[in-house]
């Protein structure tokens, strides 16, 4: 048993997975599974077109249950997602938004301190 987590009413909505029909009837966004067994494994499997790894092999956040994994060709006209966190697998990626908050904080201030400059000289009212 499992639950997976559907868009329901523009919110998360959570539902229990206890057969393979349950999951063919759901749309889910995300799937829970802490300590699937193999059934279940399975199931994930044929439903999604995923090869899930082994307690050895796992990847990623194991304590959570996470799944990464490059994201398939699509199948049907959509791909299903397995990779959540992209944002954190570029080790460069919280220093380059800093930078970029700092660049674009720059930018603002070099268009607002000519308006500050003006109307401070009386020129603009």
């Amino acid at each position: 048993m499992f639950n997976v987590f559907t868009l329901g009413n523009g919110r998360l909505v959570q539902r229990e997975v206890t057969g393979a029909a349950d999951l063919a009837a759901a749309e889910p966004v995300w799937v829970d599974m802490e300590a699937p067994s193999t059934e279940e494994q399975g199931w994930i499997s044929q439903r999604f077109g995923l090869l899930l790894p082994g307690r050895r092999g796992a990847v990623g956040d194991c304590a959570r249950g996470r799944l990464e994994r490059p994201h398939p060709p699509p199948r049907d006209g959509h791909a299903p997602r397995a990779q959540f966190r992209d944002a954190q697998l570029w080790q460069a990626g919280y220093p380059f938004a800093l930078a970029l908050a700092l660049a674009l904080a720059l930018m603002a201030a070099s268009v607002a301190a000519p308006f500050l400059y003006f109307r401070r000289k009386g020129w603009l009212r």
